[in-house]
């Protein structure tokens, strides 16, 4: 009986060993990979003096099977002084993880190798954030060479804190996060220009010790009570920014805040619509003030001769009246329009002027139906006309207020609200 136990003993500790077993660590080069239990690799740590690196995006494990390399090691070129640049085969790298790159003095450069078959835009000598996750504390305390820090579109990132604290040339950081955490910016003294093409969440201290001229620039869509709130004292270099196609300066754009917009934009609502067989009709109008008001959304043409595609709009702490009736519906978060259905139809603006510097003679008013259901991106806005009339959301007038009279998303009035949104006194409440 005894026998039989210690061999049972012995068949139940090799199963053991034999789950939790993986792949010995290698190197190939100068660096050092090791093994994640799910058999993934990731650089464990960098033992050259080269100037220039590139991280393949597979390895030979030691059992011989060819794995992806999915992240940089905590401290994998902690304290490298010599290394400009850092390339990647491809964007399988998940994880920066905290203190990779810390004290790197040198590097300036990280993107995609020229092998890739990447856009040229992540390639060159940009710096470039390739990976897809997180970047880990103090990932680039210290980086002292870099000037300009760029996202990919598609890279939702989280930053840890510090990420980039004493990088103290940096200069300007363009960044799709998810959240950013404490002090990444610390003491970052030159950095006078962030834009936040999409953020979800601050902590306390990102921005610490910025300079008096710097610039928070975070797209209209993403600007709300809460993210203001979570920036605190830093509010005051807060800015919406407002991007153009590069071939098209018109697009229908609506905001949870009100913004003053620039002179250099005309701003036109939806004052009325005519459906027919072949689409819609819709007059334009000008509207009274050139500002942007919450939960509004407004054809806005940019007729100045700048260039760049990207705007900085004033945040407004009051939301402007609105004393006009607009059928064009804003969306505050992203949705997606049911096909039209011949019965309730649904139009989005489509209009073909190429990068027009005049309205005279311009096609303001192309929209087309929405034949299949369709992804609409938050920030925008769309027409519904319901058999044959549309619907818009009414301006409240001075006698509604008083009476607190509530209407839907539509602009339809609603007697006696029950659960839901609604708009009282031009702005939006929910009802539990």
């Amino acid at each position: 009986m005894k026998k039989h136990l210690r061999i049972l003993a012995m068949a139940l500790f090799a199963m053991t060993t034999v789950s939790t077993s993986y792949a010995q660590e290698v190197t190939e080069g100068d660096i050092t990979f090791d093994f994640q239990e799910n058999g993934s690799a990731y650089v464990k740590k960098y033992n050259g003096t080269a100037t220039e690196v590139t991280i393949p995006d597979k390895i030979t494990n030691s059992e011989g099977k060819q794995v992806n390399v999915v992240a940089i090691g905590e401290s994998a070129f902690e304290g490298n002084t010599t290394i400009e640049k850092v390339h990647f085969i491809k964007s399988s790298i998940t994880a920066i993880r905290d203190k990779a790159f810390k004290g790197c003095t040198s590097l300036k450069v990280m993107n995609w190798a020229e092998s890739t078959s990447a856009s040229d835009t992540y390639k060159g000598d940009s710096f470039f954030i390739t990976c897809i996750s997180t970047v880990g504390e103090s990932a680039f305390e210290g980086c002292t060479a870099i000037k300009t820090i760029n996202t990919r579109y598609s890279n939702i990132v989280s930053y840890g804190a510090n990420a980039f604290k004493n990088c103290i040339n940096l200069t300007s950081a363009y960044l799709y996060a998810k959240n950013i955490a404490n002090g990444v910016f610390h003491d970052c003294e030159k950095l006078t220009m962030v834009r936040l093409y999409k953020i979800e969440s601050f902590e306390n201290g990102v921005f610490n010790n910025l300079p008096d001229n710097a610039k928070i620039a975070i797209a209209v869509q993403e600007v709300t009570d809460d993210v203001l709130n979570q920036l605190g004292d830093f509010k005051k270099y807060t800015y919406g920014y407002l991007s153009f196609s590069s071939s098209n300066y018109m697009k229908v754009v609506s905001s949870k805040k009100a913004f003053k917009l620039a002179s250099s934009m005309e701003v036109k609502y939806v004052k009325s619509v005519t459906e027919t067989t072949s689409g819609v009709t819709v007059e334009i109008a000008d509207v009274p003030e050139k500002v942007l008001p919450a939960n509004t959304a407004l054809i806005l043409h940019y007729i100045g001769n700048n260039n760049s595609p990207y705007y900085s709009l004033t945040i407004l702490d009051e939301n402007p009246k609105v004393d006009y009736t607009n059928y064009l519906i804003a969306n505050d978060e992203d949705i997606k329009l049911p096909a039209s259905d011949g019965t309730t139809n649904y139009y989005t603006f489509a209009s073909t002027t190429p990068k027009i510097k005049t309205v005279e003679g311009a096609d303001l008013t192309t929209f087309k139906k929405v034949e299949e259901e369709t992804s609409l991106s938050a920030g925008s806005g769309y027409l519904k006309v319901v058999n044959g009339t549309p619907t818009a959301i009414h301006e409240l007038k001075a006698d509604d207020k008083k009476a607190d009279v509530y209407y839907n998303l539509n602009g339809v009035r609603v007697e006696n609200p029950q659960k839901g949104i609604f708009i009282r006194n031009g702005k939006k409440v929910v009802i539990k």
